[in-house]
């Protein structure tokens, strides 16, 4: 059996999809709740990182592998052992669906692109989920392979 540790920084973050992935691959994922203090446990026995976002920023001596309009850094590679990405790619239609019970985020979004920006953002990014997620699992593929744990 392999492990990841998952490294969550904000309440109600998670891998979304990679969880799906995770469990096809015979991957157990380990979450540490780093916002509510949670210790590290030793790295030994797990077999990948996954560190999830939030107000840190990224190691100096990334390599910018995408970027956008709105977004410099969108993606990065650090040596051939790290990858991270600024777009979330692991949102589904149900990490969205969600927020509707989280009032705080609904109200971040609201003072960020106005009155009514969640429901425009259902409309907008769910036609794209299909794109997102066969481009999602290009990344997860590519990285699995990249470290061996899938042979």
């Amino acid at each position: 059996m392999k492990r990841a540790l998952v490294f969550q920084h904000m309440d109600h973050d998670h891998p979304g999809r990679f969880l799906d992935f995770f469990a096809e691959d015979g991957i157990v994922p380990h979450a540490v709740r780093l916002w509510e203090g949670e210790d590290i446990p030793p790295l030994a026995g797990f077999d990948l990182m996954f560190v999830l976002g939030g107000k840190q920023d990224v190691p100096e001596g990334a390599t910018v592998l995408a970027s956008s309009e709105a977004t410099a850094v969108q993606s990065v590679a650090i040596d051939s052992h790290a990858i991270g990405t600024q777009f979330h790619c692991e949102f589904t239609p149900q990490t969205m669906g969600g927020w509707s019970s989280l009032p705080s985020y609904v109200e971040a979004l609201e003072r960020v692109r106005g009155k009514g920006a969640y429901a425009a953002l259902i409309g907008e990014a769910f036609p794209l989920m299909p794109a997102m997620a066969a481009m999602t699992r290009r990344i997860y593929d590519n990285l699995i392979e990249a470290t061996g744990l899938r042979r």
